[in-house]
């Protein structure tokens, strides 16, 4: 809860117009055994996808998690 405070007057100094904030989460940084990131249903449930295993490089893995994501759940797959 303190990380959440303090990160919540950084983003309201520096960027005021962003109004009210109705949403958070964490993250953390795990290291794969083979290094290698998971980006696809969840084994087992039907409904839960997952962007897992970055080893914190989440800003090239998290653009093409978006562009898998999305095209599982909206049924048209993707092409990796």
């Amino acid at each position: 809860e303190k990380r959440f405070k303090k990160l919540k007057a950084w983003a309201h100094e520096y960027f005021p117009m962003i109004g009210r904030i109705t949403h958070r989460w964490s993250g953390q940084i795990l290291d794969p055994i083979d290094y290698l990131p998971f980006i696809g249903k969840n084994p087992g449930q039907e409904n839960i996808f997952l962007a897992t295993g970055d080893s914190g490089q989440g800003f090239t893995n998290g653009p093409l998690a978006g562009i898998i994501l999305s095209g599982m759940i909206a049924g048209n797959g993707h092409k990796w």
